[in-house]
Formats: structure tokens, sequence, C-alpha cells
């Protein structure tokens, strides 16, 4: 199924929830696969800010400069909300 909208989208995982219980996400939120995954995404988040500070991200032109910090700062971007999302369900307790 296609969206239209982000707003549609979100309204249907939010309805998706009532399935699951309070414990169930409790549980999921402490997995250790849950925890393992987290841990794992702030890496990368760290280890991308890192390679951006010592340079890594610099190419021989602009455009390629320009085109690999907007890839990074992407892939950072849904790490850090991917994160926020397990946090939010883990909040919902």
């Amino acid at each position: 199924m296609k969206y239209k909208t982000a707003e549609e989208y979100y309204l249907e995982v939010d309805a998706g929830l009532d399935e699951i219980s309070k414990e169930e996400l409790i549980n999921w939120k402490h997995h250790p696969i849950t925890k393992l995954l987290v841990k794992s995404l702030q890496g990368d988040i760290q280890y991308r800010v890192e390679a951006w500070g010592d340079g890594d991200y610099l190419k021989q032109s602009v455009e390629e400069t320009a085109l690999i910090n907007a890839k990074a700062v992407g892939e950072i971007n849904t790490m850090r909300s991917t994160i926020e999302w397990i946090e939010y369900l883990g909040g919902l307790s």
C-alpha cells in the first residue's frame, strides 16, 4: 500500500500498536537484541561523525563532497529516527 502522506503512514502504525500489549513493548525494548541494535546504531552514528571530523567526506570536487555529506547526513538521521522510535515505543508502557 502506498501512502499519500507521512501522516497516513503514522496513523496506520499507531493503530497497529493496539495489537501489542504494554508488557510486550517493555520486553521488546529491554530485549538484548533491541539493546544491541540501539548500541550498534549509536556506534555507527559516532563513527560517521568522527569520520566527518577527520575529513573522510572531503572529495576531489565540491559536488562529490556535497553528495557524500548528504548521504552521511541521511544515514545519521535514519539511525537517530530508529533509536527515537524504539525509545518512543518503549515509553508507551
